[in-house]
């Protein structure tokens, strides 16, 4: 009768199992990362303006505005991972401006800064979009928002500022709430 094979020792044993499950290990952090990956660079891509991401009826609740009339043209988006980001833009009908700076207390602020974010550069994108013509885009900055307060006043919910966008004889008003 033949001997019998010797019974691998228990380091090479070990060393088998624990390699095994080292690959496993890899491969599943693997899988996770890559599924990170897509799921983050979703959630911290631009957010593509369109109509309807905010409601003209939620803008006093989220911007503290109103619209005196129904704008010809709006446009909206909200972004952000944590912190959320809601933006909109919208054409105010001819000779509008003055019926919307006052109805919602704003005012123009040539010394004031523009609003938070890197989305007015892709609002001025969208407004080209939509422009009727080709000429410069002005910018001016709006004064008067005012900060919406969290339920117990001790912190800002809402960072609102907006800006007025001139070109072509047109007049845009781009508005942003910064959440915390």
């Amino acid at each position: 009768m033949p001997p019998e094979p010797a019974p691998p020792s228990r380091a090479k044993t070990l060393a088998i199992v624990l390699g095994g499950v080292a690959v496993a290990a890899l491969v599943s952090c693997l899988a996770v990362a890559l599924l990170l990956k897509t799921v983050v660079a979703d959630a911290l891509g631009p957010e593509q303006w369109r109509a309807g991401a905010i409601a003209p009826a939620d803008l006093p609740r989220v911007y503290g505005v109103s619209l005196p009339a129904r704008p010809p043209l709006m446009r909206s988006r909200v972004g952000g991972f944590q912190d959320p980001i809601y933006e909109v833009l919208f054409q105010l009908p001819p000779g509008g401006e003055a019926a919307f700076l006052s109805t919602n207390g704003l005012r123009r602020d040539a010394t004031g800064e523009a609003p938070f974010g890197p989305g007015l550069d892709e609002a001025k994108r969208e407004l080209r979009v939509h422009q009727s013509g080709g000429g410069p885009i002005t910018v001016t900055p709006l004064a008067g928002f005012e900060d919406l307060l969290g339920g117990d006043g001790g912190y800002v919910e809402l960072f609102r500022s907006g800006a007025l966008l001139e070109a072509d004889g047109q007049t845009w008003v781009y508005l942003v709430a910064f959440g915390t």
